[in-house]
This record gives C-alpha cells, structure tokens and sequence, in this order.
C-alpha cells in the first residue's frame, strides 16, 4: 500500500513496484497515464487559490489584478485578455505560457 501526503487512502501496488494489476488499472483509468493522472482521476483532488495568495498576485505582464476562472483552472488578467494556466494548483504566471482569452 502507498500513502502520502494528499492521498487520504491507500492504492494497490504490484509486488515489484511496477506493472500487475495497479499498471492495468492507472492504463484502464488515466487512459494510459501516469500514476499521477490515475489518481487526479480517481480523486479528483482539487483545492482553490488561497484568497490571501490571490490578492498578492499580478499579472506579470501589465502587474494588473488577476481574476480566477470560475472552474479554477486558470488565473484570467482582463487588462491583457490572457489566461495564465493553475496545473496542480500551482499558477504558471510565465508570460510564454499564457493562452489569449478568446471573444
């Protein structure tokens, strides 16, 4: 069994660490995936922004305020109309990686 922090319950694991019934089922699940996906997909884990990390936030381009998508999935700056992704509750305020806001 593996237990960590962020994985209240236990997963199954091969006698060899790899492959056996976990591997087929992380393949089943994540589509093929890592064991990282496998239990983003089982658990679905997802935790918002701190309110007080939101408020310190700027967008790294214009230094406006940020906003949060609605579903939490990305940081919006309206001033720029650019999306900055959160992968894993983490904000990638890279300028290079932002997506322009469509509409």
């Amino acid at each position: 069994m593996v237990r960590g922090p962020g994985r209240p319950h236990a997963l199954p694991v091969a006698a060899d660490g790899v492959g056996g019934r976990q591997s087929a089922l992380v393949a089943r699940i994540a589509g093929g995936g890592s064991r990282d996906q496998y239990c983003r997909a089982v658990y679905k884990v997802s935790m918002p922004l701190e309110p007080a990390l939101l408020e310190i936030l700027a967008c790294p381009k214009c230094k406006g305020p940020l906003q949060t998508k609605t579903d939490g999935s990305a940081l919006l700056c309206l001033s720029c109309r650019l999306a900055y992704a959160v992968v894993d509750d983490i904000p990638d305020l890279i300028i290079e990686d932002a997506r322009p806001l469509e509409g």
